[in-house]
């Protein structure tokens, strides 16, 4: 459950090494879903807090995101 779009339907594939070692999660929603919609809204509101009632309040940056 995402705190500002709520529930995210997604598909999860997992790739893996030969080895097993390592494995790339490959997580996607399904096309023309509502849960594809959400996930390009958060694209947009990006590293912004939805303030109740005032401006959008900035927040750090995972890391590895750029801002």
């Amino acid at each position: 459950m995402h705190p500002e779009v709520g529930e995210i339907e997604v598909d999860c594939q997992v790739l893996l090494t030969e080895d097993q070692l390592q494995a790339l999660l490959v997580i996607t929603a399904s096309p023309g879903s509502a849960s594809e919609e959400k996930i390009r809204l958060l694209g947009v509101l990006g590293t912004q807090d939805l303030a109740p009632g005032g401006e959008p309040e900035r927040r750090e940056a995972a890391p590895g995101r750029r801002v």
